[in-house]
């Protein structure tokens, strides 16, 4: 053998080893070819939370005067849920639940330092020691929370948050890789830009945002340039999780000028039964039409921002490789303290109630689910759902582990898309409760729905005119709760009654403090972090 031969034979056999040494390398450190090819095969998943928006603000739900084709077209080429319940008729408890998979009631909501004195976590305040202060605060207990961002991260994916988010610690401590153009407030000042008179707190650059420029236009804007970027490069091979949370439809009622024109010429049209009327209801003047154009002009904002994160998915390839799911978080603004019906912008008729009540009207929300991977046809469903169920179902949709004692409140909703379930096919009772006072005339109230039944509980204010009294309704059969039966059905009220007030003394007014139930808190696993913390050698604090 020459010399050269030798050194040829030499320089394959130091590749040969070399390829070997990093193909063990890599597979050491589970950055195989084949995982990364599972990790991209997964489904993206898109979540467009709706502020505000009443379950019949919708073309696809029954809107005459409001035009939303967009959305129109999800819902018929995805499913249309129609007995979709949020898990609370206000914002920030709503959202609340929805990335933390449980009843906001498990976590000291609707809060407020009172509040979680008097209706949620004493005995957990107990346990938890010193520390209880920067446990509970009066939103989602942060980084403690093991929330839905942080289970997508978890399993490889790109996530991001983008617009309104009103629960206090940013996005980015609840799993999300990037956030923009969100606040710990509930709402903007104004949806154009600067969109609050003092102070950059969207934490915008001003040189990039022109003053007049609208939210719902920027926030998509933000949107699909998030998703370009996810796209990008080696980003590519990883799916995202993208949250795109409106400020519209809550006030200020302020919409495009460009959309005020076709919605004046609707308008003009209406006959006068069609228009600006109301109704009382309890203590509040309820609006029972839809005739408000700047409402309109917002909502038609909104369905244009559907409209182009849809057509970026199509013009990338991605339609059929990407999940979305549309709703809202609680019912629409209907109704307001007596003398005040300024303050009313939607109708949710013939569904009674709106925002803050806990009638069908402030509680039913849309729901739209597109899922080419799991849906079997295009159709809509009458099971039975309520918010908690959000974050489950997203996981299932992306074909990610659910985490059930962590979602504990909610079940994936993907077998409704897949098989003819109907509502009575739910079997678990949903609860809700507001313990506070608003703007919408309601009373401090709970509720119960099982079954067929609901029990609405009114628990005051005596000088509001409500008393403590109880409603019965078949929802089933009287879904727009016109008739109070129970009077004939005095077995079926004390029954509901037990099942809520067991419910409520559980989680929500739980004063009586015992050693089990310290540790039973302590045992709640979105908590898991912050309780290996605390505990002194196994045990609760205050516990002995």
């Amino acid at each position: 053998m020459n010399i050269r031969t030798y050194f040829f034979w030499l320089l394959l056999l130091l590749i040969s080893l070399y390829s070997t040494k990093n193909f063990v390398l890599v597979k050491s450190l589970g950055g195989s070819s084949e995982v990364n090819d599972e990790v991209s095969k997964r489904q993206n998943v898109v979540l467009i939370i709706i502020d505000d928006l009443g379950i019949r603000d919708l073309s696809c739900y029954g809107s005459k005067f409001y035009e939303t084709p967009n959305i129109d077209k999800l819902a018929a080429e995805g499913v249309k849920f129609e007995n979709a319940y949020a898990a609370h008729p206000k914002c920030l408890p709503s959202r609340v639940s929805l990335l933390s998979g449980v009843y906001p009631a498990r976590l000291g909501q609707p809060a407020g330092n009172t509040e979680f004195v008097k209706y949620g976590h004493i005995n957990a305040k107990k346990c938890f020691g010193k520390l209880k202060a920067k446990i509970f605060p009066n939103k989602l207990p942060s980084n403690q929370a093991f929330t839905l961002g942080k289970a997508f991260k978890e399993h490889g994916y790109h996530t991001a948050y983008l617009g309104k988010w009103h629960i206090g610690i940013p996005p980015t401590e609840h799993g999300f890789d990037r956030a923009e153009l969100y606040s710990a407030l509930g709402a903007v000042k104004s949806h154009f830009a600067p969109y609050f008179p003092t102070g950059n707190i969207l934490k915008l650059k001003k040189d990039k945002v022109q003053a007049g420029t609208y939210m719902a236009d920027l926030l998509t804007q933000k949107t699909v340039d998030t998703m370009t970027d996810f796209q990008s490069g080696q980003k590519k091979n990883k799916p995202f999780f993208v949250v795109m949370s409106h400020y519209a439809v809550h006030t200020p009622i302020e919409g495009p000028r460009k959309f005020h024109g076709m919605f004046q010429n609707k308008l003009s049209n209406m006959s006068p039964r069609e228009k600006n009327r109301f109704k009382f209801d309890h203590n509040a003047v309820c609006k029972i039409t839809q005739d408000n154009v700047e409402y309109a002009a917002m909502l038609k904002s909104v369905d244009d921002s559907v409209g182009k994160v849809r057509a970026f998915l199509q013009s990338n390839g991605l339609t059929e490789s990407t999940t979305i799911l549309f709703t809202s978080d609680n019912g629409g603004l209907s109704t307001r303290k007596k003398h005040n019906a300024e303050g009313t912008v939607t109708s949710n008729m013939p569904y009674r109630g709106g925002k803050y009540w806990l009638y069908e009207g402030g509680i039913r929300v849309p729901l739209i689910i597109y899922s080419p991977n799991k849906q079997k046809s295009r159709n809509a469903t009458s099971f039975r759902s309520i918010g908690m169920d959000k974050y489950p179902t997203l996981l299932d949709l992306a074909g990610l582990p659910l985490y059930p004692s962590v979602h504990r409140d909610g079940i994936s909703l993907v077998p409704a898309l897949t098989s003819p379930l109907k509502v009575l096919d739910r079997k678990e009772t949903f609860f809700w409760n507001y313990p506070t006072l608003d703007h919408g005339g309601e009373g401090i109230c709970s509720a119960a729905l099982k079954g067929v039944y609901k029990l609405v509980k009114f628990d005051g204010p005596i000088s509001d005119g409500y008393s403590d009294s109880a409603e019965l309704y078949n929802i089933l059969n009287d879904p727009f709760e016109q008739n109070n039966i129970a009077v004939e059905n005095p077995q079926k009220v004390t029954e509901l009654l037990k099942d809520l007030m067991h419910w409520k003394r559980h989680w929500v007014n739980d004063t009586d403090y015992t050693k089990l139930k310290c540790e039973k808190f302590l045992e709640y696993d979105q908590w898991k972090d912050v309780t290996n913390s605390t505990k002194v050698k196994g045990k609760c604090v205050a516990c002995t």
